[in-house]
């Protein structure tokens, strides 16, 4: 009996035994299984960050430049790190960026985590650059004309004849262009199209707004300040009159004002007034000028005007914060809020950059410039809007006049005009602008006049008088479309919206084309 429980003990033992090394097992598989879960968690937080971290990080490029927002990739370790930015339609003021990071553990099992964020532009939202900052859908260094609309034979409400182009803007879905000057004094001098298919521009409305053969010399388009859904076109008169004979109409008026909400065929009753332009001393010394280049920023009128010889301020702040009150109120001539004298010199082109104004001008010396011959002149109006004041500005060698700007990050872009024993093209370090003269990165020798800059990721595109160029920023090599047209006196214009490039230019017989433009 003894022997028999001695022989069960054993057994006791021997099946006791069994159970302890099976718990202690499946103890330790469960351990091992938490440590590679808590490796797991702490891999995802890491990337969770990470992709935090780089959201972040295009939410200060965008205060910076909204073009500076562009689709990237790298790595960081084990991590592959990309964003994929896009423009989000109809509105085109809004970025999307999505950062996805991943990885491949140890057991070879892929793993990643994705944010999404609204990235908007901050620098100028009401009048954003609605083009696409990153080169997408095609070999963008290859370009090709897929539409030719030629305003000559456009029918509808436009008879036939020359319309010489001088601008155009692409903001939100369509497309605004000016005439300068027209074959009748009745023809139209501003155009809308509807791009909602953006290969094939749809007209839907033409206007005449001043009883002479000249029309507009630019275009700036923009949603009103404290009422976005109301768009606001701002156009440069182009008919260069006499301030001691012209009377106040839309004939003298620099600037012209229109309401393009919900454009009928014609813009009837649409116009917010046609405005004389002022100087401290009044409109009788004034010379014979015209409206010339425009910017609009954050509630203000950025006007340049052609040479008003010596006897009135070129560059005029307007401000347009209630527009609808200015109007109602406005006598003529206006007076702008400041000013800015550039003497006997055309203003070709303005652009604003934080608190700083740019003008590109044919030349101007001390004291209304900081260097002798000066092509750029720069503007502080961080302390007082009402009185810009001189800080810098950069003059290139030769006889070229600023023609063109651009600007994308610290980088501005400088086109000038030909002949020119200089450069036609640089790009200025922006970094300190209040510099005496801002230090050249780099420049090229063009040959032609650059009458327009456009700048999408690496690539850098430069409108000349037959021609639309391609340079690379990381090579020399560079490409040129073509434009079926040239030799009139009104120069090309360049505008983009999204993923296409839209292009006017004339005929010898000022008769313009609108070509539109994208990748091979």
């Amino acid at each position: 009996m003894d022997t028999l429980k001695r022989g069960f003990s054993t057994i006791e033992m021997m099946i006791a035994m069994a159970l302890m090394v099976v718990v202690l097992s499946a103890v330790v598989t469960v351990s091992f299984g938490n440590q590679g879960f808590l490796i797991g968690g702490q891999t995802n937080a890491e990337a969770m960050n990470k992709a935090q971290d780089l959201l972040e990080r295009e939410q200060a490029l965008a205060r910076k430049d909204f073009n500076l927002v562009n689709s990237t990739s790298s790595t960081d370790g084990f991590y592959t790190m990309s964003v994929d930015v896009g423009l989000v339609p109809p509105s085109y003021l809004s970025k999307s960026a999505t950062a996805t990071i991943s990885w491949i553990d140890e057991h070879k099992v892929p793993h990643s985590v994705t944010l999404t964020t609204l990235i908007s532009n901050f620098e100028n939202p009401t009048s954003a650059n609605t083009c696409n900052s990153s080169l997408t859908s095609g070999d963008w260094n290859s370009l090709q004309i897929v539409k030719t609309i030629d305003f000559g034979t456009i029918g509808g409400s436009v008879p036939a004849g020359s319309y010489a182009l001088s601008d155009i803007d692409a903001y939100q879905g369509k497309l605004y262009v000016t005439a300068a000057k027209t074959t009748n004094t009745t023809d139209p001098t501003f155009f809308i199209f509807d791009l909602s298919n953006p290969i094939n521009p749809t007209l839907t409305a033409a206007t005449d707004t001043a009883p002479v053969i000249y029309g507009f010399n630019a275009v700036r388009v923009a949603n009103g300040l404290n009422a976005p859904t109301t768009t606001y076109a701002y156009l440069a008169n182009g008919y260069s009159h006499s301030y001691n004979s012209c009377k106040p109409g839309p004939s003298c008026a620099e600037l012209q004002v229109i309401d393009v909400t919900a454009p009928n065929s014609n813009l009837t009753g649409r116009s917010m007034g046609n405005f004389m332009i002022a100087s401290s001393s009044g409109p009788a010394v004034r010379g014979t000028t015209a409206g010339n280049a425009l910017f609009y920023k954050n509630g203000y009128i950025f006007l340049g005007l052609t040479s008003t010889g010596g006897n009135g301020a070129g560059f005029n702040i307007i401000d347009a914060h209630d527009l609808p009150a200015l109007f109602a109120a406005h006598a003529n001539p206006i007076m702008p809020i400041g000013y800015y004298n550039v003497g006997s010199s055309d203003i070709n082109a303005v652009t604003v950059r934080g608190s700083y104004v740019y003008l590109a001008v044919p030349s101007v010396d001390p004291p209304m410039s900081k260097v002798v011959g000066s092509q750029l002149i720069t503007l502080d109006i961080s302390t007082d809007i009402t009185n810009p004041g001189l800080v810098g500005g950069f003059a290139g060698t030769g006889s070229g006049h600023g023609k063109s700007l651009a600007f994308v990050g610290d980088n501005l872009y400088l086109g000038r005009t030909s002949p020119n024993a200089g450069y036609e093209f640089h790009v200025l370090d922006n970094t300190s602008p209040n510099t005496n003269s801002l230090p050249q990165l780099r420049g090229a020798e063009i040959g032609q006049s650059v009458n327009g800059v456009l700048v999408r990721d690496n690539l850098t595109y430069l409108l000349t008088n037959t021609g639309l160029i391609t340079t690379n920023a990381t090579s020399s090599a560079t490409t040129t479309l073509a434009l079926p047209v040239s030799g009139s006196s009104y120069e090309p214009s360049l505008d983009c919206e999204d993923n296409y490039f839209y292009v006017t230019a004339n005929d010898a017989s000022d008769r313009g084309r609108l070509f539109v433009v994208t990748a091979n």
